[in-house]
């Protein structure tokens, strides 16, 4: 989910601005040429050829519907237009056998072109491609072409032919086959184009729109096709068919907003994004009158992942439970588990991880991996961020290794990124700081590569952590600062503010890091104000005013309490500890320490690889030096011996883990195992939305 940035990527919105001034006098003028090819032909557009032979409505209540019918030689077209589900068009004839999709969401247009040279039964079934409890319908026409089988194919034929072909070519999910469909496509455009054919160009247009922006992540492209697709259908008065253009356009519109770079394409930004919303709004409001339900509902999930990118986060909720809502009420599980799964993920940022963790795993079972192959590995990628900040190790690693090969068959690059940025993201919460620096450095590479400014971000943050936890602030500094440069995101701005502040401090640079906290102090986020409040106790700490310290690490804690984030109290109560034993609070301390020790036993118990203990242990010390220190400063003949003990104990969990492990591979190895050579760098690693440092589910 293209890699255009700088000149480049404003070189590319140029053309499509240009593009939309011209299409407004192209629409003036297609109309003018369709009524006078009309009064040329002296005809209607109903005596065209081909001629109809045959129409129905098909219902689709199960997994299949079928149609036999008896035809003469000649050439035929096959058309079936989708009603609220998603099918999969299977022609069958003697010689013949075809299998036709495409990428527009339960309102598709699907054809075949059949030539009998001898009369013949032919077979078409209509196989549902969607979440298996949908139903829906078709309307299904068969069309026969006045010319003989052995003369040439006019251009409007050859239009249809080609779309049969992309058809065949998208229905094989092969991301090898995935360009040759989107050139059968423009190929269609422009036989329909050389027809005269509006409508049907229209049509092309808009089915290669949305085959750009879901299966190529070609947005801009995506964007200039669903112009001309709005252009068409407003020239033959078809409302619906151009405000299903508006829909796409929108999507295309935030995806590639969210690939600009906010410093210095910052304005643009904004007017793409507030574009975006501006359509999907006006398109929920003509679809839901016009008791189109199922669009409406696509069109307020767009506008809810809008809202995420820009951080607004109350508005993203109240968007996402609405398309909750609404496809519950159209009984749509699948479209109501892909809203239900945005709205886990804005639970994420708000802060509310162990909420967000418990709705993905509800869901999970509501997607069905064999048809949703995407919405699944978004879904447990997602699930697995929530289940590393939760300390669930060894569950995140394994729904991450699952997403990133899911990911990788589909030809997903800028997801498959993603997935190398969690793992990343994982090695760090594990304490091994120099393999995640090395696989985020390269995740932040990737990103950039395919445009994805959002993902870029985040794994440039989360870079800037592990340097930092290594002792190379000037290089954490870097990284963060890199991230704030290009993050549109005000809510992940003021986190990363948070974590410059602290590289500042540790640098020695108070005056600065407190200017950095005064604008993190700014963000209305939970998870923001507990961060800063802790960072700013570790500056009053170093500048020797411990009472403020404790009062702000107290008030952090209960952030984190609140929030359902242990991870982060493990450092709060250990940094309380200190800061209380400074003031000659023992009993403070040593509560604060065994506070720290609990929760970190509570986390590494979670996990069933020894290594991963040991690691985790090793990385996580310092609850237990608090708890050591406080033993002693309590005096007494057996201080000693508590010091002595809690030591050895830590020693002997950790001897323990490392006798189990014994000959075993490493959890890393196993895990880049999975990866392809085309995904390591040169030492290990190398790294889409598409919505994405998570993957929302378009």
């Amino acid at each position: 989910m293209p890699h255009r940035v700088g000149v480049a990527g404003m070189f590319v919105r140029v053309r499509v601005v240009t593009h939309i001034e011209s299409s407004i006098r192209a629409r003036i003028l297609t109309r003018l040429c369709v009524a006078s090819l009309l009064l040329l032909c002296g005809c209607a557009p109903s005596q065209r050829d081909p001629h109809e032979e045959f129409a129905t409505l098909v219902t689709i209540d199960g997994a299949q519907a079928s149609i036999s019918k008896t035809l003469s030689a000649g050439v035929y077209l096959v058309e079936a237009r989708e009603k609220d589900i998603d099918l999969r068009l299977v022609v069958d004839a003697p010689g013949i056998h075809s299998e036709s999709e495409d990428e527009v969401p339960r309102h598709g247009v699907l054809h075949e072109v059949v030539s009998l040279r001898a009369p013949a039964e032919l077979r078409v079934t209509l196989q549902s491609a969607d979440h298996r409890s949908k139903k829906g319908g078709a309307q299904m026409r068969i069309a026969r072409w006045q010319r003989s089988i052995d003369l040439p194919p006019g251009e409007l034929e050859r239009g249809f032919v080609a779309l049969g072909r992309a058809g065949q070519l998208a229905a094989r999910k092969s991301p090898a086959t995935g360009q040759q469909a989107a050139d059968k496509l423009y190929e269609a455009v422009s036989h329909f184009e050389s027809a005269g054919a509006v409508a049907e160009r229209a049509q092309a247009e808009y089915t290669l729109a949305n085959f750009l922006y879901l299966s190529r992540d070609d947005f801009a492209g995506a964007i200039r096709a669903a112009d001309e697709a709005a252009s068409g259908f407003d020239s033959v008065d078809d409302a619906a068919g151009t405000q299903n253009s508006a829909t796409i356009r929108a999507a295309a519109e935030i995806e590639l907003a969210s690939g600009m770079d906010a410093s210095r394409q910052s304005a643009e930004q904004r007017a793409m994004y507030a574009d975006a919303d501006r359509r999907l709004r006006d398109s929920a409001e003509f679809f839901a009158a016009r008791s189109m339900p199922v669009r409406a509902a696509y069109a307020v999930n767009m506008r809810g992942i809008r809202a995420l990118n820009v951080g607004d986060y109350e508005v993203a909720e109240k968007l996402f439970q609405q398309a909750v809502d609404m496809a519950r009420a159209n009984q749509d599980v699948g479209e109501q588990a892909r809203s239900l799964a945005n709205l886990a993920w804005v639970h994420n940022k708000l802060g509310l991880i162990a909420q967000a963790a418990a709705e993905y795993a509800a869901l999970l079972p509501m997607v069905e991996k064999d048809r949703q192959p995407y919405q699944y590995a978004a879904a447990i990628g997602n699930y697995a961020f929530c289940l590393i900040v939760l300390g669930d190790f060894d569950r995140a690693l394994a729904l991450h290794t699952e997403a990133l090969a899911l990911f990788t068959a589909q030809g997903k690059e800028a997801e498959r990124g993603n997935e190398l940025s969690a793992l990343g993201s994982l090695y760090l919460r594990i304490g091994d700081s120099g393999r995640a620096l090395e696989i985020l450095r390269a995740a932040a590479a990737t990103q950039e590569r395919v445009d994805n400014r959002i993902g870029q971000a985040s794994s440039l943050r989360m870079a800037g952590n592990a340097a930092a936890s290594m002792g190379r602030h000037d290089e954490a500094l870097g990284l963060m600062r890199k991230s704030v440069e290009i993050e549109a995101n005000h809510v992940n701005i003021a986190r990363t503010r948070v974590l410059i502040a602290g590289e500042l401090r540790a640098l020695g640079d108070f005056r600065g890091a407190e200017l950095e906290l005064a604008e993190a102090f700014k963000s209305d986020s939970a998870v923001v104000r507990a961060g800063a409040l802790a960072e700013r106790a570790r500056i009053r700490s170093e500048q020797r005013n411990p009472a403020a310290a404790i009062a702000d690490l107290r008030a952090a804690d209960r952030e984190y309490a609140a929030l359902g984030l242990d991870f982060n109290r493990i450092e709060a109560n250990t940094a309380l500890s200190r800061a209380l034993l400074s003031t000659g609070d023992i009993a403070g301390a040593s509560t604060a320490a065994d506070q720290a020790v609990s929760i970190t036993a509570r986390i590494r118990e979670k996990s069933a690889n020894p290594e991963w203990r040991a690691r985790f242990l090793s990385s996580r010390y310092t609850p237990y030096e608090a708890r050591i220190a406080a033993d002693f400063a309590m005096g007494g003949s057996d201080a000693a011996w508590r010091g002595f003990r809690t030591a050895e104990t830590v020693r002997a969990r950790s001897l323990a883990d490392q006798l189990a492990l014994g000959s075993r591979q490493a959890p890393e190895d196993a895990a880049l195992s999975c990866a392809p050579s085309s995904q390591l760098c040169s030492c290990v690693w190398k790294r889409e939305h598409r919505s994405k440092a998570p993957m929302m589910s378009r």
